[in-house]
Formats: C-alpha cells, structure tokens, sequence
C-alpha cells in the first residue's frame, strides 16, 4: 500500500497568510491521520519578491500552530531534510530543464523564439473585442531548430479533447482543452512558471495528494495535461472552498491581521486559532473547540464543503475566548501567559505563587493571552495602575469608612495561599459569605461599596468579584490598597467639606 505523501508549498513573498494555513492544515491533517509524510516546500522562483525573512517568518509560523513538517528545510539548512530535496525550488533548475528536455523530445514541448513584440502584433491584429481572450499561436509549434537565442519553452497543448478532474470535493470537473493555450514551461531565464515546476517537484516527491484552494482549478488542468504527457501518475486532488473577505472578495494580505504570526503576537492559542480554521471547509456537527489530536482523529475528505466562507475576525476571536476558557489547563495558560506578562514590564515567571490562582478569576473574560495580561496586571505590581477619573468618582467621604473596615476585615479574614484549607474555590466560597455578612451587619448596599473597593483593590472599574481578587492578592496586599484607597477618600475635597459618614 502506498504511504500517502502530502506537501505545502508556500511562496516565500511576505508573512504565512491564514489562507495558507489552512490549505497547510488540511494537508497535514490527512499526513498524520493515515501515518502518511508531510512534505514542507519553498517556491521561491519570483526572485523579485522573495526574501529569506520571508521563508523564516513562515518556519515560525508553521511551528507555533504545530505544523511539523517530516521532509522540507530547516534553519540554516537550505537542502532540507529528507530524500527529496533540495526542497527550495531555485535550487531546482537542472531538474526543471530535464524535465522540459523529455518533454521537448517526445514532441510534447518546443522551444518558442517569438519576441514580445511579435505576440503583441499577434494581439493587435485581432478585432478589439477579441483581445481581452487572446490565445498566442506559436510559429514554432511545429518545429524543432535549436537557435542561439532567448527563448521559453512552451507546452504543446493537445487541440482536442477534455480534461476531466477527479477531485475528492468537487466530484468530476470537466475542462475542454481548446480553452489553454501552449502556456510557458520555462522563460528565458531558465526559471521554471509555476504549473511546471510544481508538478515536476510533485512527481519527484512522490507526493500522491495536493489540496489546495478552489481558485488554482485553473491550473489543475494544464497540471494533469503535464502529468499524462510524461506518462505519471496524476495524484488525487481536493480543492477546498474559499476564505473570503465579503461574499464576493477573497481574502487576501491587504486584509488586515492575515497574517499567523500577527495572531501570536495578539496572543491567541494555535489551536484556538485552528479550532476556527478547519471550520473553513469541514465540520464535525456543531463542534467548534478542538485540538490537533482531536482533528486528525477526526478529519476526513468526506466531510470537506464546498461552500465558500467569509472570514469573520470576531468569530475568530470569540472561539479563541472559548478555548482559553474550556480547553486549556492551567500549565498551558501560565507559561502562554507569562511573555505577555513581561511585555508589560512585570517580572512574573510561570512558576509565581499566585499566578495559577490569579488566572483563574479571568480566564473566563479573557479573549486572548493579550487581554488576559492586561487582566492580571494589578495581582503583580506593587501598586495598581489607578483610573484616576474613577478614583476621584468613588473615593469619597461616603466612602472613607466603609473602605477603612473593609480593610480591617481583609487583614482579619483573608488567608494567605499557603493557610487555605481547601482548594481556591472552597476558599472563595467562606470568604464571599464573610464579606455578605459584613456588608450586611453594616447596613451597606453593595453598589456603594463594590466599586469603591474595586477600584481600591485594582484600579480599575471593572474586575473579577472583590472575593476573588483578595484572595489572589493575599491579606496584606488587600488590607493595605483598601487602607490607602479609605485614606485617599477622607482627604477628598468632599470629605473635607462635609465629613465622612459611619456607617
């Protein structure tokens, strides 16, 4: 039985686009699920845009979603690993001028010597209204002089017939070949275009599957005219429905935050990013939230659309808060949280006493690991950033005494981390019916107390319940933020007009 072999073929001209990846991840997926190979290819032939910033940017990409590649290059390895290289397409070129030598001999392809002007006055010479689908005639079809000249080599498409798709998606897809004309082989600069070296390189890697987008249809069919022409196998195809940008645009780098290691940076989790991905194109019931090991038990041709979509940013963010929230554990989070966390300017390492605690009163709201640092932030400074505009609303003579035994009750109740007697929830629990009751002993309405204490206890307007984040900042911390915040009110302007109030 034949060990399927399955590659991505990026072009080295900017970041990895989420297009890509997901052509990347489907290619992949099928590599794992059958115990197949998953070959990694650079098709750098555009010399005018490539750029080895460019092929690094896609090694970090594919390795940060998990996409490991079995055959292809490695850092500072331009061969690459595997039987089958070199597996950057520049380094190529002797076999792409073999492969067009067969071809010429089996009467298959011919050297073109016409000059640009000479398909230009073949253009111009038709009516106007045929330009626009001009199909060059070569006068050396049909001939077979060597010159020393410039010239490309062309592919003599057959005159009659159809070509006949059989792909895993779309069923059979029919092409007449009177439709593609004797397209280029070779240019002048014995850079191969891209239908001939990716077939060449796809036949000499033994690949027996290409899934790729709907859009490259188009070149499937001169692709397979290729392959029967030197008599080879013609791998199975699947051409997957689009990513678009509007129903009726296809996303592309002009888009903005496209590009994979854009979303890193944002601070989303690889497979929160896939679990959004592999749903452009395939889906598994109403299943949104999935891991890798998930997937490649899973994944199959059969359940692969052919609708197209369009790619919704906020969608994709919201099933990144869900994985944050439901798939991950709390290793995962600690140290995916913890480079955001110095970004911030706070030297907090994964394995900081409070950390996991911390992260459990806002992984729930947090959308990204991004969000989920700015969260955090208050539990590991030694003073919380303060929203001065809220300060001055809350921190009031009204609120000078309530924050003052509120303070006092933090000290006396709140336990440090290492004196709990369960676990955090068991903890949360006794300390948020102690503060009911002292609320309640005091004849204090929540909504006069809550917002003064949290921004006392965080700076902010916003956060977790008080419960929580005394716990995660322990008594001390607690009781002295309070204690400052109850300081702050009493020398208010309206403290000092009309006086606190005891409750």
């Amino acid at each position: 039985m034949t060990i399927p072999r399955l590659r991505f073929a990026p072009s080295p001209t900017g970041y990895l686009h989420i297009g890509g990846a997901r052509t990347a991840l489907f290619n992949w997926l099928w590599a794992r699920k059958t115990g197949g190979v998953f070959v990694l290819r650079i098709e750098d032939t555009d010399t005018q845009r490539n750029s080895r910033e460019s092929v690094d940017a896609i090694f970090t990409a594919m390795r940060w979603l998990g996409l490991d590649w079995d055959e292809g290059p490695q850092d500072g390895d331009d061969l690459g690993g595997g039987p089958h290289g070199p597996y950057f397409q520049s380094k190529r070129l002797e076999l792409y001028r073999q492969f067009a030598d067969r071809l010429i001999a089996s009467g298959h392809a011919y050297r073109c010597y016409a000059t640009k002007e000479e398909i230009d006055a073949q253009r111009m010479a038709l009516p106007e209204k045929q330009r626009d689908g001009f199909r060059f005639v070569s006068p050396w079809r049909e001939k077979t002089a060597e010159l020393d000249r410039p010239h490309v080599v062309r592919f003599k498409t057959p005159t009659t017939g159809e070509v006949v798709i059989d792909d895993m998606v779309f069923g059979a897809i029919k092409t007449a070949v009177s439709t593609v004309q004797d397209f280029i082989l070779i240019r002048e600069n014995a850079l191969p275009l891209y239908n001939f070296g990716c077939v060449v390189d796809d036949i000499t890697m033994g690949i027996t599957h290409v899934a790729r987008g709907r859009d490259h249809i188009i070149n499937t069919t001169p692709q397979i005219l290729l392959y029967q022409a030197l008599g080879e196998a013609i791998p199975a195809m699947a051409h997957l429905p689009m990513m678009m940008a509007t129903k009726s645009e296809k996303l592309s780098k002009r888009h903005g935050a496209v590009s994979v290691t854009e979303y890193r940076d944002q601070g989303y989790l690889p497979d929160g990013l896939l679990s959004y991905l592999v749903r452009f194109g395939w889906a598994h019931g109403d299943d949104e939230l999935f891991r890798k090991e998930r997937l490649i038990e899973l994944f199959d041709w059969s359940k692969v659309s052919k609708s197209d979509g369009v790619y919704d940013f906020k969608k994709c963010r919201a099933i990144n808060q869900k994985f944050l929230a439901k798939m991950t554990t709390d290793d995962e989070l600690r140290l995916g949280v913890v480079p955001f966390l110095r970004a911030r300017g706070l030297a907090v390492r994964d394995d900081h006493p409070r950390l996991a605690d911390a992260i459990r009163t806002v992984r729930e709201r947090s959308e990204t690991l991004v969000a989920m640092a700015d969260a955090l932030d208050y539990y590991f400074r030694a003073k919380p950033e303060m929203d001065e505009a809220a300060a001055q609303k809350f921190f009031t003579a009204e609120s000078a005494v309530p924050l003052q035994n509120l303070s006092e009750f933090a000290e006396a109740n709140v336990r440090d981390r290492a004196d709990f007697e369960g676990g955090f929830l068991e903890e949360h629990t006794r300390l948020d019916a102690l503060f009911r009751a002292f609320v309640a002993e005091r004849g204090l309405e929540m909504k006069a107390l809550g917002q003064p204490a949290r921004v006392a206890l965080t700076g902010r307007t916003a956060s977790p319940d008080l419960a929580s984040v005394m716990l995660v900042l322990g008594p001390a911390v607690s009781a002295l933020r309070l204690r400052e915040a109850a300081e702050r009110a009493a020398a208010s302007p309206s403290a000092t007009t009309d006086g606190p109030t005891t409750p």
